[in-house]
């Protein structure tokens, strides 16, 4: 019986190794299969001086900041169709020439906002400067988008306890200590400018320092966000964001009878747009019906109404750039991926992820079988870590995988959850989806945001990632 036993045993082990070993042998064959199909792709080919060339493109005058819906923007989007054509990327069924069309709202900055302070005579004396000194807050519900007023200030406890003939047709001031103290700033709202407006008051002008843990800008970026209650009458509060030195000023020189003169001229616009779509079509049988979709945003700020305009070198030119040369990449190579690859150029990000939003509604590939990877301000100056974002604490798989070929690389790089670009549209939708990005605050959204702001290596370094994880994932 022990003999038995003993030889059924040793027939066990023996078949044992030899899956094991086939196994072994399949797993070294795939790996090995991944690494030639890296090197292939790779092999130092993800041109650094096309990236900056697309760069150098998007940043131009004539493209005025890429507003959603503007003549730059459209231009933006005539250039990014002509480089998918010149990568060989297949236009999707049913859209025409790469565009999928769709409506959306924008603020237009029409002339250039002003904050002044002027004596009883309506003579000036201070002139404050636009994105230098303060920022117009535009982008809530019932804020004012346009007005030209003339008014004393209020500033008895700085807009908190007071009584409704002391703020009527007054303008109120807060300082950043109080300002913080609210949990959000739609109860900053509710609390204390809705309640003052109601009143008589004619809006608020809050302190806010740069380069604060709540306010990391070096400058005052322009939001050029909508949402649906915006009001253009002269109902709603009008609201500045200024640095401390100005908050002090005003302060002092209304305390002595200054008035505040404050201007603001933009309006709200229904435009027709479109999302750019081009794509690499798989060349399985099975997998290619799987789409691996690598996305940036096109759009960026617009421009100020004084004749300067807010590039986007870094937000987003950065990523629109590194998907084109991944693209290109790929098609020069001439390695068929056997899962599809879809390359999106998002429109109306800057409004509120429009674009992508769009997208998830009428997607041009299923859902259910995507995944994506958004780019965002990749490549910054400053040593940043590249933050690889997911949407939420739990659909993480797809993040983890980056870090851990990030950290195979030699990448910076930091896990986050976040939702401030592209991949959060898909969220709902349930479909995989991270974001690479640089949070990067130098220069954001104002003219600073030149080519000078992004590290062309490091662009280089992310599109390197991409076909690493392309050579894993799609081939």
């Amino acid at each position: 019986m022990n003999k038995i036993i003993t030889k059924t045993s040793k027939l066990l082990i023996f078949l044992m190794l030899i899956v094991l070993l086939t196994l072994s042998c399949s797993c070294n064959q795939d790996l090995q299969q991944v690494n030639d199909v890296y090197t292939e792709l790779y092999n130092d080919s993800i041109n650094a001086d096309e990236i900056e060339k697309t760069i150098k493109e998007l940043t131009l005058e004539k493209y005025q900041g890429r507003l959603t819906g503007t003549e730059g923007n459209e231009l933006a989007i005539e250039y990014i169709i002509n480089e998918f054509k010149k990568a060989g990327l297949k236009n999707p069924e049913g859209l025409e020439n790469y565009r999928q069309q769709y409506n959306q709202e924008v603020r237009i900055v029409n002339k250039v906002p002003k904050l002044e302070l002027l004596d009883k005579k309506g003579n000036v004396i201070k002139e404050y400067k636009y994105i230098d000194d303060f920022t117009i807050v535009t982008n809530r519900a019932d804020t004012r988008i346009n007005g030209d007023i003339i008014a004393p200030v209020y500033a008895k406890d700085e807009l908190r306890y007071f009584k409704p003939e002391e703020v009527k047709d007054r303008f109120g001031i807060m300082p950043e200590k109080i300002y913080n103290e609210y949990p959000t700033y739609t109860s900053f709202i509710k609390e204390t400018v809705d309640y003052s407006v109601r009143l008589g008051a004619h809006g608020v002008i809050v302190e806010r320092a740069l380069n604060t843990k709540q306010y990391p800008y070096n400058k005052y970026p322009v939001v050029p966000s909508v949402y649906d209650n915006t009001t253009v009458n002269n109902k709603g509060p009008m609201i500045y964001f200024v640095s401390t030195l100005i908050y002090s000023e005003i302060k002092e020189e209304t305390g002595k009878g200054a008035l505040v003169h404050a201007f603001i001229d933009c309006s709200i616009e229904e435009v027709q747009t479109s999302n750019v779509i081009g794509y690499i079509p798989g060349s399985d049988k099975e997998l290619k019906n799987e789409y691996i979709i690598l996305s940036a945003h096109l759009d960026h700020a617009g421009s100020n109404g004084d004749g300067t305009y807010n590039p986007g070198g870094l937000d987003n030119s950065s990523g629109i750039s590194c998907i084109l040369e991944v693209a290109k990449t790929i098609q020069e190579k001439n390695i068929k991926p056997k899962k599809s690859i879809v390359f999106v150029a998002f429109n109306g990000e800057e409004e509120g992820k429009i674009g992508s939003q769009n997208y998830v509604k009428e997607p041009v590939f299923p859902l259910d079988k995507s995944l994506v990877i958004n780019l965002d301000m990749v490549g910054s100056k400053k040593m940043l870590p590249l933050t690889i974002e997911s949407n939420d604490k739990e659909e993480t798989d797809l993040r983890d995988e980056f870090v851990k070929f990030s950290n195979e690389m030699g990448i910076y790089n930091k896990a986050a959850v976040g939702n401030r670009s592209d991949h959060a549209s898909f969220y709902t939708a349930d479909v995989p989806a991270i974001s690479l990005i640089n949070y990067d605050w130098n220069g954001y959204h104002t003219p600073y945001d030149t080519i000078d702001n992004v590290d062309i290596t490091r662009v280089k370094k992310v599109g390197e990632l991409i076909l690493y994880y392309l050579a894993h994932h799609a081939y």
